[in-house]
């Protein structure tokens, strides 16, 4: 009776469950986005739509919409639930499922849960230094879903209607965020190939003139569902303003290349350099796939921008799980009579341990947690007070200073921060107005570099310290209050001018006031 809630896929989520619980207690809350992404979710569900910006005194008032809104609003129901520990629930158990459905698919083609559990650690690791409580979560898993559908189209699992699916799918993906524009392209090229196959009489999931119409509809309609928002034609247009500023690739961390000279920079190439090896060392070309191909787009992508790093993992495991079985490594293992790999699990003789993975433990013990949390039940890792937020790089131990000062003014007290600090504040601190935080679109180009310039000419002492500041509150207005990071330029900036006292300071943060 015990056994069928105890299936190798029900160790396989629970094991990644339970480190994600552990391991992201705060490190799935370094991102600012976090923050005033549910701040966003609050304002929405309690007073509606809006269209510009509610947050900042250098740009209040401007066009801006809410482009990630469904997710916004889905950390904000989360948060109110039971705060961040609702959130860093839902975050962690939305990862294990993706990594545990694609563990599924390795299970079933006849790889030992061994095996299995190496390649998903692998997959995480390079992708980890992503995981972060915040919308973005839905371009994983959309990636991962799509990938598969496409997958199995060319293998011939499914036919070719049944990529209708993908069409609420993008919906809801394009609604929660951005990356749905990766999704809609992957699937463009996978039928720009499959149309290329067929021309030079290469085997392809196009057999007649109306497959290939048919795929182009379902491409089509991919885009259209994208403008069923609260939104319309703005929020597709907002995701490419995004996409075309100049300045992120060289100010913001996420938006950065690939440095080796970091853990998550190593991980991602060394996934990669694995993942080429298996494909073009292993795999005879013959038997090659359009959609064994994609991965490397991707992978030429994460090394461009490290943000797309869980994306390439995502395709390129659902590419292993379909390429394995054809690979050199597939034969040895047969040749060996090894344990590791008995394929007759995927030609209709799955046991009965696989055919359906048992979830139900999950599901109670998600639930079980939800309650704890909803009660404010203090238990560790499941319930209420586990989450945290990381004092060396959030200003934790200002917040009582920062909160007295926050309804100073009627119409919000304006504060100047650091780049990092300002969706910490818009949410934990709502009574402030701030000078910047991380909505790109909102600020553009020539406003960001102008920030980092500013802030790096003053640290190396090449600027008089008064006059950034004396520049910014005659453009935006006087502000009471700084909040930057100690011993960097502003910090510096700031000590040397009569016309400011230092507050506190803590090694993560140094709050200012005007005399």
């Amino acid at each position: 009776m015990i056994k069928p809630y105890f299936r190798p896929a029900t160790w396989l989520f629970l094991g990644i469950w339970i480190l994600l619980l552990v391991g992201g207690r705060s490190r799935f809350f370094q991102d600012p986005g976090t923050f005033w992404h549910t701040s966003v979710g609050d304002r929405i569900i309690d007073g509606g739509f809006f269209d510009t910006d509610p947050f900042t005194f250098s740009f209040g008032g401007q066009k801006w919409i809410p482009q990630q809104w469904l997710g916004e609003c889905a950390l904000s129901v989360g948060y109110r639930i039971g705060g961040f520990d609702t959130q860093l629930l839902v975050t962690a158990t939305i990862l294990a499922g993706v990594f545990t459905g694609i563990g599924v698919r390795l299970l079933r083609i006849g790889i030992h849960p061994s095996l299995v559990v190496l390649i998903i650690a692998c997959g995480i690791a390079a992708s980890s230094g992503h995981f972060h409580v915040r919308p973005h979560l839905a371009t994983i898993a959309g990636l991962a879903i799509v990938m598969v559908y496409l997958a199995d189209v060319e293998n011939g699992r499914i036919p070719i209607r049944r990529l209708a699916w993908l069409l609420p799918v993008i919906w809801l993906w394009s609604n929660i965020h951005g990356g749905v524009m990766g999704g809609l392209a992957t699937i463009a090229l996978a039928i720009a190939g499959w149309t290329a196959a067929r021309f030079f009489k290469r085997e392809s999931p196009i057999r007649t003139r109306r497959d290939f119409f048919l795929l182009v509809a379902l491409w089509f309609g991919t885009v259209a569902v994208c403008f069923a928002n609260p939104y319309f034609h703005r929020l597709p247009i907002s995701w490419y303003d995004v996409y075309k500023m100049a300045s992120l690739t060289t100010i913001i961390k996420e938006h950065s290349a690939v440095d080796l000279s970091e853990f998550a920079g190593i991980t991602i190439v060394s996934f990669g350099v694995l993942f080429c090896l298996f494909l073009f060392g292993t795999v005879p070309l013959r038997r090659f796939r359009i959609v064994w191909l994609l991965p490397l787009v991707w992978f030429v992508l994460a090394c461009e921008s490290v943000r797309h790093a869980p994306l390439f993992t995502m395709a390129a495991l659902v590419v292993f799980v379909d390429a394995f079985p054809f690979s050199r490594i597939a034969e040895l293992l047969l040749r060996k009579k090894s344990d590791l790999y008995v394929p007759h699990l995927q030609t209709g003789e799955t046991s009965n341990a696989e055919k359906a993975p048992a979830f139900g433990l999950p599901a109670i013990l998600f639930f079980v947690a939800l309650v704890l949390q909803a009660t404010g039940t203090a238990l560790p890792v499941l319930g209420r007070g586990w989450a945290r937020h990381d004092p060396t790089i959030w200003p934790v131990e200002l917040l009582p200073e920062l909160k007295a000062h926050q309804y100073d003014r009627p119409q919000g007290t304006r504060i100047f921060c650091e780049y990092n600090f300002g969706g910490y504040l818009i949410h934990q601190t709502p009574g402030y107005r701030v000078f910047i935080d991380d909505r790109c679109e909102l600020f553009g180009d020539t406003f960001l570099v102008e920030y980092v310039w500013t802030k790096q000419m003053l640290k190396e002492g090449l600027c008089n310290p008064a006059e950034p500041f004396a520049v910014w509150q005659f453009e935006y207005g006087p502000f009471d209050f700084a909040l930057v990071e100690p011993d960097a330029g502003f910090d510096l900036a700031l000590s040397c001018i009569q016309a400011w006292e230092e507050v506190k300071r803590t090694k993560t943060a140094v709050l200012y006031r005007k005399k």
